[in-house]
This record gives structure tokens, C-alpha cells and sequence, in this order.
């Protein structure tokens, strides 16, 4: 038949038209692989940052001067220093009821030092007090009186040395007697001597009833010599 049937053409057509499925799969799958590709690249980025931030704070951390602890033996001589090795090597080889005893004998020791030391204090404290003296003050080294001869006597303070007749001594002793306190008794002295025996002050370089040898020398004089 020359003429061919209108089914035929339309199925002549049918197969001419191109393929438009294949290339719009083919177009999905690439955008598809693209978002995926994306992805992987964020998430890697995302990641170096990550490492790159811990590796700058650790390096950071790294930086960091770690000082030693303060020395528990700091300002010991060396034998307690010694003693203190040597007991530390002994303690792990003590149980525990020894262990417990050492420390308890530690504990007393220490306070029975503590309870010394305040008792030195306080004896100080009074006899500053008696003294006319301020608790703590400095005193003035090396006060003291020798008698040199049945008429002759030296006081001594600190690195001088003056030289009073029986009479004279017999005069700072009633001096002394008419304070009632060190305090009192330093302003006496200090009086007499700047009206008596200005050479006193001179040598010695007291220029002040305050100054703690006074108020020690009447302390000694009271403490040997007796007024009749």
C-alpha cells in the first residue's frame, strides 16, 4: 500500500521525538553531586577550622609558665633540713596506729613551743611595763655598774664606760628610790645627770629621758643598791 496509515505516522513521529527524560536525570544527578560535593567541602572546612582552633589553644596552653610550689623547707638550717629527709624516708615504713602517735607527739611539741614563747613575751611584756617602757622597745645593750674601788665605780652603757665616785653613786641611787616607776625614773636620771654630770649624756649620746638605757639603769640600780 502506497499510502501509509495515520497510525503509522504518528508512530513514525513518536519515535523521531528526542529523549528529554534522560538529560533531565542527567541534570538532577549533577546538581545532586554538586550539593553533595558542596557538603563534603563545608563539612571539611568546618573541621580544619575545628583542628586549627584546638591546636591554637593548645599551643596556647603549651605557653603557659606552670610555677613550682613554694619550699615547705624554705628558711630551715641545714641539720633540720637533713632531719626532715631522713624522717620522711622513715614515715611509709610506720603503720598506721605509729604514725598516728608521731603525729600527736608532733602536735604537742609544737604547741608546748607556742605556749613558751607567748610566756617569754608576756615576762617581757611586764617587765617593760615596771620599766616604763614601751612592750617591745629596743634596750640599750650592755648597761651595767663595776665597782672599781671601795670609792670608785663605773657605769657602763653600751660601749662607754664612765667612772662616778661613792658619793655620786650614793646620789643616782636616791634618785633612783624616789620613782616609783622606770618611766618616772628615767626623767629623774635624766635630770640629774644633765645638771650633775652633763659628760654623761655627752659620751653616752643620750639626749632624751626616752632613752630605754635610762629607764634599765634604774632598774639596776634599785635591783643592788639600797638607800639608808
Amino acid at each position: 500500500m502506497a499510502k501509509k496509515t495515520e497510525k503509522s505516522k504518528r508512530a513514525e513521529t513518536d519515535g523521531k521525538k528526542p529523549r528529554t527524560t534522560s538529560k533531565s536525570s542527567t541534570s538532577s544527578g549533577s546538581k545532586s553531586r554538586a550539593r553533595d560535593s558542596s557538603g563534603k567541602s563545608s563539612a571539611k572546612s568546618a573541621a580544619s577550622k575545628k583542628s586549627a582552633s584546638k591546636q591554637s589553644k593548645g599551643a596556647k596552653g603549651g605557653a603557659t609558665t606552670v610555677r613550682p610550689a613554694p619550699s615547705t623547707t624554705e628558711g630551715l638550717s641545714e641539720q633540720q633540713r637533713k632531719l626532715i629527709e631522713k624522717i620522711e624516708e622513715a614515715l611509709p615504713e610506720l603503720d598506721v596506729e605509729t604514725l598516728a602517735l608521731v603525729l600527736r607527739n608532733t602536735q604537742v611539741a609544737i604547741y608546748n613551743r607556742q605556749m613558751e614563747d607567748t610566756r617569754r613575751q608576756v615576762e617581757e611584756a611586764q617587765r617593760a611595763v615596771e620599766q616604763g617602757r614601751v612592750p617591745g622597745q629596743e634596750q640599750a645593750p650592755g648597761v651595767d655598774i663595776e665597782q672599781i674601788s671601795d670609792q670608785s665605780f663605773v657605769i657602763v652603757y653600751g660601749p662607754e664606760r664612765i667612772f662616778f665616785n661613792r658619793a655620786e653613786l650614793r646620789e643616782i641611787a636616791r634618785v633612783c628610790w624616789a620613782a616609783e616607776n622606770g618611766k618616772n625614773g628615767a626623767n629623774r636620771l635624766f635630770r640629774w645627770f644633765e645638771r650633775e654630770r652633763r659628760d654623761f649624756l655627752l659620751d653616752t649620746g643620750v639626749d632624751s629621758p626616752s632613752d630605754p638605757g635610762l629607764s634599765e639603769l634604774w632598774s639596776l640600780v634599785r635591783s643592788r643598791y639600797k638607800v639608808s
